[in-house]
């Protein structure tokens, strides 16, 4: 996927093309002095910025990409996210085999080491930050199964919201669809730390298999486990469609 943006570029530009935000939304976030351009606030209109200005937006740093690499794996069970460490042997990055400078690339959020599925892999911040920030409000679709049958009741309570000791927010999902017994689709809008596990633990029950299947109207689809694919440009665009 290419781009090509000719510079300089007004702020409020700059913002809408690295970020969820529209130009309208953009310049609403400039005025309240959410954006640092050379590490200054600016709170101005007509601020035009050059390329390779340091752009952020509550404190995370935005590019706008020339020649962006995004991947989809169907992770497999049994591997972390993290590009290194000490204690664990198999990561998911591994399984890119084939792709050139695979060090540049990392993971568009997480999935934890014993769930599986569609994780996102790019080597560019712009892009990711785009899809994890919380303004962009991308759902994110998981299949859950249970040891248990599952309650319909207590799927309605994770909709409305859990209170857990470790956290003062509570944890919840967007909606649910129960597809059998012991089968749930289950949908984020945002996501905490393995939240849909603490969850359905809260609940008693014990999660057999966890499988994100979707981001955005991107589907894992028949994708292979341990196998990869390289997005195009439509691909990206169904991440953000609702």
């Amino acid at each position: 996927m290419k781009a090509i943006y000719e510079f300089p570029m007004r702020l409020q530009v700059f913002l809408s093309k690295s970020t969820p935000l529209s130009r309208r939304k953009a310049e609403e976030a400039i005025e309240q002095g959410r954006v640092e351009v050379n590490n200054e606030v600016v709170t101005q209109m007509g601020i035009k910025v050059e390329r390779g200005d340091k752009v952020s937006l509550d404190g995370f740093e935005l590019s706008i990409a020339g020649d962006v690499r995004c991947y989809m794996l169907n992770k497999p069970r049994g591997c972390v996210c993290t590009n290194y460490d000490p204690h664990q042997k198999n990561y998911a990055r591994d399984y890119l085999r084939d792709v050139r400078e695979p060090e540049r690339l990392f993971s568009i959020g997480r999935l934890d080491k014993d769930s599986q599925g569609l994780l996102l892999f790019t080597d560019d911040g712009a892009l990711a930050n785009k899809i994890i920030h919380p303004s962009g409000k991308i759902v994110k679709t998981y299949q859950v199964q249970t040891k248990e049958k599952l309650k319909p009741a207590h799927l309605h309570k994770m909709r409305e919201g859990i209170i857990l000791p470790d956290n003062v927010l509570p944890y919840k999902i967007a909606s649910f669809s129960i597809i059998s017994l012991r089968v749930a689709e289950v949908r984020l809008e945002s996501g905490k730390n393995r939240e849909i596990r603490k969850l359905f633990e809260n609940f008693g029950y014990t999660i057999e298999k966890l499988v994100r299947i979707k981001i955005g109207q991107l589907e894992l689809g028949d994708l292979k486990e341990g196998h990869y694919r390289k997005l195009n440009g439509t691909d990206v665009e169904k991440i953000f469609q609702q």
